[in-house]
C-alpha cells in the first residue's frame, strides 16, 4: 500500500463515525437504510467508473419474526399432547420446518404473510487497464441490525441455548409419536409413560424466551456489523485509484438486507448469469477482533468456496497479514446467499477471543469501539486478494 496508510485506519473510522451520527441505525428497507445506501453510492462514484443502486422488494420482517410464527405453531400443538398426540408431532415438525426453511435454508416460505418493501442495493464498477479476464467483488452491507437481549446475556452459551430449544423440540415429537403408538396399541403403559411429560412442558419455557427475546425493539448503531466492511470496500477503491489492475474488474459492493438474508439473494439472483466465474469476497465485522476466513457457514447449511478459501489465505501469508481460519458458531454472511445461487464466494469476519462478533447485534455496537488497525489489515488482505488473482491472469 501506500504512504497514506499511516492516515487510511482514521479515514475509514471516520466515514463510520459520520454515517453512525448522520444517518444512525439503519434497519432493512428504512428511509435510514436508504439513505446510507445513497451515501455510500456517492462514494462509489468518486472511486468507480460506473455505479448502481438496484432496487428490490422483500418481506424484511420475516427472517427473524418466523421464529415467533414457528413457536405459536409449536404452542398449538402442545395443547394436543395429551388427547391428540399425533396432532402435537404434526404442528411441532411443522413449527420446526418453518425455522429450519427460514433461518437455516433462506427460503420464504412465510414471507408473504409479512408486509412488502422496497431496498436498494449499491456497487460500483472499476474496470481494469486491459481487457477484462476475471471479475471480482469485495463486498459489505450497510443496515444494521436489532438488539439481541438474549446473545447479551448468554454471550458465548447463546449457541448452546439455541440447539438445547431445537433438542427438546426434536425429543417432544418423538415422545408425541411414541404417546400415539401407545394410545393405540399399549394404552396400559400410559401411566408409567406419562412422568416424561415434563420433556414437551418445559420445552415450552425456551421457545417462548427464544421467541420474544431474540429481539428487542431498539435497532444498533451496526458500526462494526458492518459499515466497517463498507469502510473496507472504500479503502479499496482508493487504492485501485492509483494501482489499477490489469485484467481484473472489481466491483465494489455494499449489499442491502443483510440482517434478514434478502438483499444479497437478490443481488445473486440478478447477477447471477453475469457473475459465473467471479470471485466475492465479503467482509463482516472486520472493525475488531481478529481476522478469520470463513470455510463454511453451518447456520445456512453452506461450504464456502474451497479454492477461494485457499486463495485468501495465501494472499494474506505472502503479504504477511495475520488470518486464522474458522466457522462461526451461529449465523453467517451473505457469502451463503451467492453460494446459494452457484457462484464462488467467502467471507472474511473479525471475531474476538469470545469466539464472537465484538458487540454483535449491541447497542455497544458503536465507532467508538472499531479498531483502526484491524480495518487496515482487512484493506491490506483485500487488495493481496485483488492482486494474487490479476498476477494469475498477466
Amino acid at each position: 500500500m501506500s504512504d497514506s496508510e499511516d492516515t487510511l485506519g482514521p479515514r475509514l473510522k471516520d466515514f463510520i463515525t459520520t454515517i453512525c451520527e448522520d444517518v444512525g441505525p439503519r434497519l432493512g428497507t428504512s428511509d435510514e437504510e436508504s439513505l446510507a445506501g445513497t451515501r455510500i453510492e456517492e462514494e462509489y462514484k468518486r472511486l468507480c467508473d460506473s455505479t448502481c443502486r438496484e432496487e428490490f422488494t422483500c418481506h424484511p420482517a420475516a427472517f427473524l419474526d418466523s421464529v415467533r410464527i414457528s413457536v405459536f405453531v409449536y404452542i398449538v400443538g402442545l395443547v394436543f399432547y395429551y388427547f391428540a398426540p399425533i396432532l402435537t408431532a404434526i404442528f411441532g415438525s411443522l413449527a420446526l420446518g418453518i425455522f429450519a426453511a427460514e433461518l437455516m435454508y433462506l427460503k420464504e416460505v412465510v414471507d408473504p404473510i409479512f408486509p412488502e418493501k422496497t431496498g436498494y442495493n449499491v456497487y460500483g464498477k472499476i474496470l481494469p487497464k486491459d481487457s477484462t479476464k476475471r471479475i471480482a467483488l469485495v463486498s459489505g452491507h450497510h443496515d444494521s441490525a436489532y438488539e439481541f437481549p438474549i446473545h447479551e446475556r448468554l454471550g458465548s452459551r447463546f449457541p448452546t441455548f439455541i440447539l438445547l430449544t431445537i433438542g427438546l423440540g426434536l425429543i417432544t415429537i418423538i415422545i408425541s409419536i411414541l404417546r400415539l403408538l401407545l394410545l393405540s396399541f399399549l394404552p396400559s403403559l400410559l401411566t408409567s409413560f406419562d412422568w416424561i411429560t415434563f420433556v414437551p412442558v418445559v420445552s415450552a419455557f425456551p421457545m417462548l424466551v427464544f421467541a420474544f427475546r431474540l429481539r428487542s425493539n431498539k435497532v444498533v448503531l451496526g458500526a462494526n456489523d458492518n459499515l466497517s466492511a463498507v469502510a473496507v470496500t472504500l479503502g479499496v477503491g482508493e487504492w485501485l485509484q492509483n494501482n489499477p489492475l490489469e485484467h481484473t474488474e472489481v466491483w465494489l459492493v455494499s449489499f442491502a438486507c443483510e440482517e434478514n438474508m434478502r438483499g444479497s439473494k437478490r443481488f445473486a439472483s440478478r447477477h447471477k448469469e453475469e457473475l459465473q466465474g467471479a470471485y466475492l469476497l465479503n467482509f463482516d465485522s472486520v472493525g475488531a477482533g481478529d481476522l478469520y476466513v470463513l470455510t463454511a457457514e453451518p447456520m445456512y447449511t453452506t461450504k464456502l468456496t474451497p479454492e477461494l478459501c485457499d486463495m485468501v489465505i495465501a494472499a494474506a501469508r505472502e503479504d504477511g497479514i495475520e488470518v486464522s481460519v474458522g466457522v462461526p458458531s451461529f449465523g453467517g454472511t451473505d457469502a451463503s446467499n451467492l453460494i446459494k445461487a452457484g457462484l464462488l464466494a467467502t467471507s472474511v469476519v473479525g471475531i474476538s477471543c469470545g469466539g464472537f462478533i465484538e458487540n454483535w447485534h449491541s447497542l455497544n455496537d458503536t465507532p467508538e469501539a472499531i479498531d483502526d488497525e484491524v480495518l487496515v489489515s482487512a484493506v491490506r488482505l483485500a487488495i493481496a486478494f485483488l492482486r494474487k488473482i490479476d498476477g494469475h491472469l498477466t
